[in-house]
C-alpha cells in the first residue's frame, strides 16, 4: 500500500483524502504510509534552490576563505538548537555521500556527528564502506568514532571498518605498538584514501567534550590553552592562526594532521554558540575544504572575519 500511496500522491496528484477512499483506509493511515515512503527512501524530496539569505551566507564565506571549496549552511528552525540544525544538514550530506556508488568515507567522533549519524535515513547504498578516522572516545557526553560508523553502516546497509585501539595514549612506546598492530595500521591506511573525511571541529572552551568523555584532563587542557590552543580535528591542535600546537606527551591513534592536509576530501562539521573561534582557527589551518555549519555560526565568522 505505501508504494500505490505513494505514486498516487505524488506523481498522480491526488489529495491524501481521495487517496483514503479509492484504498479503503483511513486519512491518517495513507499520512503515515507517505511518511514511512519519505524514511525508507522510496520518496525524495529536494529543494533545487537554497533560501536565499543562506546561498548569500554560503557565498561569503567561500569568498572570505581560500582554503574552502564548498560551504553548507544549516537554515535555523524556529527554537532549533544550533546544534541540530548542523546535524541535520550532516545526515543528508552523509547520505549524499553513499549515493553515488563505490565510496569510502572515514568519520570522526563528536556530538553532532553522533546527532547525524542518527538522523540518517534508511538508504541501502549500492556499494560502499565507512571507516573510523581515529580509535576510541566516549562517554554520556560524547559519541565514539566507532559508534558513529556503525550507526550510518546500519542506516546505509554498508560495512564498517574500526580502529581497535583507544583514541589517545601517554606513551610513547604504547602509540609505537598500537599504530604498529595489522588491524589498526590497515584501518587508518583505509582511511588515508578515503573519498572523503567527515570530522567535527572541537573547541576548547567550556563544556568542551574532550573533558566530558575523559580524554584530557583539566590540567592537560589548560596547558595547552595555555601554549595557544583553541580548537581541533581529531586531536590535531591548532592556535588562532591555525598553526599546530603540538603536545610531546599526548599520542593520538588516527588520522594525523598531515594525512587531513593529504586527504582527498574534508568535511568539517561544527554547530553552536562558542564555535567560531574553533572554526576560524581550523579553516585557517588548511586541513578542511569544506564546512558545514549553522546559520548563527557563519554570521558569527565574518562578522569577526
Amino acid at each position: 500500500m505505501m508504494l500505490r500511496a505513494a505514486w498516487m500522491y505524488y506523481d498522480q496528484g491526488c489529495t491524501q483524502a481521495e487517496i483514503a477512499t479509492q484504498l479503503g483506509v483511513s486519512r491518517s493511515t495513507i499520512s503515515r504510509a507517505l511518511q514511512r515512503a519519505q524514511d525508507e527512501g522510496v520518496v525524495e524530496i529536494r529543494l533545487t534552490v537554497r533560501p536565499p539569505e543562506v546561498a548569500q551566507l554560503e557565498s561569503e564565506l567561500l569568498a572570505a576563505d581560500h582554503h574552502l571549496q564548498e560551504v553548507m549552511i544549516a537554515p535555523l528552525r524556529e527554537a532549533e538548537h544550533p546544534r541540530a540544525a548542523t546535524a541535520r544538514v550532516t545526515a543528508r550530506i552523509l547520505e549524499s555521500l553513499f549515493s553515488g556508488g563505490d565510496t569510502t568515507v572515514a568519520i570522526g567522533w563528536g556530538r553532532t556527528l553522533a546527532a547525524a549519524a542518527a538522523l540518517a535515513r534508511h538508504r541501502p547504498a549500492r556499494r560502499g564502506r565507512l571507516v573510523d578516522a581515529i580509535g576510541h572516545a566516549h562517554s554520556a557526553e560524547g559519541a565514539a568514532a566507532m559508534d558513529v560508523s556503525s550507526t550510518l553502516a546500519t542506516a546505509f546497509s554498508i560495512s564498517a571498518v574500526h580502529v581497535p585501539a583507544p583514541a589517545l595514549v601517554r606513551d610513547a612506546d604504547t602509540a609505537r605498538v598500537l599504530l604498529s598492530e595489522e588491524s589498526v595500521r590497515r584501518a587508518l591506511e583505509l582511511a588515508r584514501g578515503a573519498d572523503a573525511t567527515v570530522v567535527s571541529i572541537g573547541s576548547t572552551g567550556p563544556g568542551t567534550p574532550l573533558l566530558a568523555t575523559d580524554l584530557l584532563v583539566p590540567t592537560e587542557l589548560d596547558e595547552l590553552v595555555g601554549d595557544g590552543a583553541v580548537g581541533d580535528i581529531l586531536g590535531c591542535f591548532v592556535d588562532a592562526a591555525g598553526a599546530p600546537v603540538p603536545r610531546r606527551d599526548l599520542f593520538w591513534i588516527g588520522l594525523t594532521a598531515a594525512d587531513l592536509l593529504a586527504a582527498r576530501h574534508v568535511i568539517a562539521v561544527a554547530g553552536g554558540p562558542g564555535k567560531e573561534s574553533a572554526v576560524r582557527a581550523v579553516l585557517s589551518s588548511g586541513m578542511v575544504d569544506a564546512l558545514v555549519t549553522d546559520e548563527a555560526t557563519a554570521r558569527a565568522l565574518l562578522a569577526h572575519g
